[in-house]
């Protein structure tokens, strides 16, 4: 609603006469500090539509109104493993997006989380009006319906190291070793289990596959033999050969071109308003400059979702099957729902509640175990014997997609429990969205 300047004006000199100039109105007791306090209220009113001019000034030049700002999630190659790290990145993040709004009159407001793994999950559902992460996060992305707008250089990577002495000549000889990797959510660790499931390799097949949260622990674990191998960084493993040069050798190399941290906009932001970040971003003036500097995204390039094809492959870390259960798609999960058959979403309560296949029966899979075909069952909690006692009633398992471990987890428990068939919707819930499938609150 527009504000009519002038009424307000003659609204507020007719308040002013009456209590300044006719002193003999009647106001009640405390004449002096009635009007005193009433001429306070008429200057609150005339602030409040300064403040109101001033806002409706900037929305016609383009600038988001107070209480509008997008929000821009910040992550990085490994998560902040301290809270000292954490408020550094946060520290970091909050002058550029300052910067990157102003440019772009854009009001935005900078995230940093503290756990990754809640991450991806907002993705699939564009929470994030803006994300800006390493190749992993906006690989995932561009499937979810995100548009890359600009990456630094690719230098990104990751690569196998062993003892030199290793008798390992591949990956399949560490079998009964230990292997170290990063956090679960670092790029590093993404690729690493990439490459091992599209190598034909997988935890099953060896001993145990070890995850450390800690920034370069991995490393610290095959330097100190508490790991026959380990997967690092490009990085990592050059500061490797200079500090002990000849102890360590390559076991694999990944020769995937990796993109390094960028930028990915949200199809639901409006088109004029993706189009200033953008240009800010890939243009940036001497605020912006600095800041993006400060937070080590200098040197931004144009990038397209092809340049991630190969990363976001990756990211389907669960096998493409499963032996004892149908993987089914979209169609075919239609027509066994339409025919009866029962669908799981054991998804998180809240997930759920956001919105899920319509139909769908909440039995959430509390998830406490390693992300991998080896996992640790006894670690984590399924109540599916109890929802659903009879064995021999057909059952459709799903989540969030080929990158979410619980519906794997799930069949595999139904599986070995005795449940006579088990359907794995291994696309799970963002693939019913994309395919216009009816959605339940």
């Amino acid at each position: 609603m527009m504000l009519d300047t002038n009424r307000v004006a003659r609204s507020i000199a007719g308040v002013v006469r009456g209590v300044v100039v006719r002193p003999h109105l009647d106001l009640g007791r405390g004449g002096v500090l009635t009007r005193f306090f009433f001429l306070l209220c008429v200057l609150a009113l005339v602030l409040s539509s300064s403040a109101q001019a001033a806002s409706t000034k900037a929305a016609k030049s383009g600038q988001a109104a107070a209480g509008t700002a997008f929000e821009v999630c910040f992550t990085y190659a490994e998560p902040p493993d301290a809270l000292y790290l954490f408020q550094l990145l946060n520290q970091r993040a909050q002058p550029l997006a300052a910067a990157w709004g102003q440019q772009a009159k854009v009001e935005l407001k900078a995230q940093v989380p503290l756990d990754y793994s809640a991450v991806t999950p907002q993705i699939f559902i564009q929470h994030w009006p803006v994300l800006v992460g390493p190749a992993n996060i906006i690989g995932t992305a561009t499937r979810f319906g995100y548009v890359p707008v600009a990456s630094q250089r690719g230098d990104a990577g990751v690569v196998f190291a062993v003892p030199v002495d290793s008798k390992a000549r591949k990956l399949a000889d560490l079998r009964g070793q230990v292997i170290a990797l990063p956090a679960q959510e670092s790029l590093v660790a993404y690729l690493a289990r990439g490459l091992l499931t599209q190598a034909g390799f997988n935890a099953q097949q060896l001993s145990q596959l070890h995850f450390y949260k800690e920034g370069g622990a991995a490393l610290l674990a095959l330097t100190f033999g508490n790991a026959a191998g380990a997967a690092l960084s490009p990085a990592q493993w050059e500061s490797l050969n200079k500090q002990y040069p000849g102890r360590y050798r390559l076991l694999l190399e990944s020769t995937l071109q990796v993109p390094g941290m960028g930028v990915a906009l949200s199809s639901k932001l409006p088109e004029d308003v993706r189009t200033r970040l953008a240009q800010a971003l890939l243009s940036p003036d001497a605020d912006l400059a600095q800041a993006l500097g400060q937070a080590g995204l200098q040197g931004l390039q144009p990038i397209a979702a092809q340049n991630y094809a190969a990363v976001a492959e990756l990211g389907y870390f669960t096998p493409r099957h499963l032996d004892g259960a149908k993987t089914v798609d979209f169609a075919q999960v239609r027509q066994l729902m339409a025919q009866g058959v029962t669908l799981i979403d054991d998804r998180a309560s809240a997930e759920y509640a956001e919105g899920h296949i319509a139909g769908a029966v909440s039995v959430p899979y509390v998830e406490h175990s390693d992300k991998n075909i080896g996992f640790d069952a006894s670690k984590d909690q399924f109540d599916l014997l109890s929802r659903f006692p009879d064995k021999s009633r057909p059952l459709i398992i799903a989540c969030n997609g080929p990158e979410c471990w619980k519906s794997y987890k799930g069949v595999v428990f139904a599986l070995r429990h005795g449940y006579k068939t088990v359907y794995w919707y291994r696309e799970g819930f963002p693939d019913w969205v994309k395919h216009g499938g009816p959605v339940s609150r």
